[in-house]
């Protein structure tokens, strides 16, 4: 159970940025404005359903057709950008920076966790029950080779699209000293004029539209059998399609309202953050269901393999986020939870109810372990002496914090049982008000300052929440 709503909610994050990218793409391609684009992707399900009915290979065949639009455009792309090829190929061979630098490690990492999408990984298992095989060893054996084909390739092409997008910017903004594009509108209007090529930019937004409706064929086929597999509950392909949109396409559409385009930027950030952090829930139970030789039989993995597994698996988990990315991922889970215990009719289910409560558990877990990495980061320049101060603060906070939220919500709840006349709708609405406070520790989070910037400012100024809060 505890599996499965993590694993909804990574699909949920992945469709997120899937409505925030092709709003985007509808804007730079057509002028539509990003409220309106969010609401138009409410309907990319009647093309999924009308696929869907005519058999998986015509699927098969979009999903391809979408990545072979992607990757045609960022060819055109890379042919008018003329990058250095000395570089280029220098930039593909490995070197023991990618371990010494951080820097160059967490962004590898970035590319792997926005590749490998925690529920693609359940999608590509299944996608092995499509094919006609033999029931004995062999035909089993050719049907996981067939698969793992399929997987490399598709994964080979994923590598060259995250190169071309790379190698395009370094080649286009970094060589004309343009640093300092960091949205994908501003790199939609540069890229034109810039490379003295007509329609570059609608080439560029042409492929992101692509891409996000490739990644909605992909999120639907995966939600289904996440659900049919964990739950044993198979619903209507365009009632899952619907409820997956609706709860990405009301956050989105809210973000761009109230914020604009620097809002729905932070918030597609946000998603991937959301994505990278799922990964380890994902990876890990792959690696030891395989594994069991009681479950997998001769095709359990060997111990080589595992051990391989495992160390990649355990790489991944520490690189996926900075660890104020980790706090901010920690409330905004427990957010969620929290509104899911509100949307859960009077707390009915036992197990609906406690497979939350594991949930606002593990996410409060994550968000401790973001923040108190953060405040231990702090500590890290030892040349100022005030290590210890800095920690004695946190610690203070800490304590009032504490102080002020048991007594806070005990009155909340006394309050709002004698003003709703029910014990359980009083719960309910400190579990509201609990799940708005989660949200905004989140935002909060996101606008920290990372720890060098914090002891930079700290030491200039000597005012810790200033440092702390940019």
């Amino acid at each position: 159970m505890v599996l499965w709503i993590l694993c909804e909610l990574a699909i949920a994050a992945c469709d997120l940025a899937e409505v925030i990218g092709t709003a985007i793409a509808l804007n730079l391609l057509f002028g539509i404005s990003l409220p309106v684009g969010i609401a138009i992707t409410a309907f990319d399900v009647m093309i999924v359903l009308f696929l869907q009915n005519r058999g998986f290979r015509l699927l098969e065949a979009l999903v391809i057709a979408l990545i072979a639009v992607v990757g045609g455009c960022f060819v055109f792309e890379l042919f008018i950008s003329r990058p250095d090829l000395g570089e280029v190929a220098r930039g593909f061979v490995p070197t023991a920076d990618i371990v010494r630098n951080p820097e160059m490690l967490y962004i590898a990492i970035g590319i792997l966790g926005a590749t490998v999408m925690p529920h693609n990984l359940y999608l590509h298992s299944s996608i092995v029950q499509t094919r006609k095989y033999a029931e004995n060893a062999e035909g089993k054996r050719e049907a996981v080779r067939f698969a793992f084909l399929d997987s490399t390739i598709a994964l080979t092409f994923a590598l060259f699209i995250n190169a071309a997008i790379l190698i395009v910017a370094a080649a286009t903004f970094h060589r004309t000293g343009n640093t300092q594009v960091a949205e994908i509108q501003d790199a939609y209007q540069l890229l034109t004029p810039l490379l003295g090529v007509g329609g570059a930019s609608a080439v560029f937004a042409l492929a992101l539209l692509a891409s996000g409706q490739n990644s909605t064929l992909t999120g639907t086929l995966a939600g289904q059998i996440v659900m049919e597999g964990f739950l044993d509950l198979r619903i209507r392909p365009w009632l899952r399609r619907l409820i997956t949109r609706a709860i990405a396409i009301v956050p989105a559409a809210i973000v761009a309202v109230l914020y604009g385009e620097s809002g729905t930027a932070k918030l597609l950030v946000f998603s991937q953050v959301v994505l990278s952090l799922q990964l380890s829930f994902a990876v890990f139970p792959l690696v030891q269901f395989t594994s069991d030789r009681v479950k997998m039989g001769e095709f359990a993995n060997s111990m080589p393999l595992k051990v391989a597994a495992y160390v990649v698996a355990a790489l991944i988990a520490t690189r996926t986020g900075q660890l104020r990315q980790w706090a901010a991922a920690g409330c905004a889970a427990s957010a969620l939870a929290y509104l899911a215990l509100v949307a859960s009719p009077e707390l009915a289910s036992r197990t609906v109810f406690t497979a939350i409560v594991i949930v606002l558990g593990l996410a409060n877990g994550v968000f401790a372990i973001g923040a108190i990495g953060s405040m231990m980061a702090l500590t890290g320049d030892k040349t100022d002496g005030r290590a210890g101060l800095r920690l004695g603060v946190f610690g203070a906070a800490q304590a009032l914090a504490y102080a002020i939220g048991t007594m806070s919500g005990a009155a909340g709840v006394d309050f709002a049982r004698a003003v709703l006349d029910s014990p359980m709708r009083g719960y309910l609405a400190v579990f509201g008000v609990q799940a708005l406070l989660f949200g905004g520790s989140a935002w909060l989070a996101l606008r920290s300052a990372s720890s060098e910037q914090a002891n930079e400012v700290f030491r200039q100024r000597g005012d810790l929440l200033q440092a702390v809060i940019q």
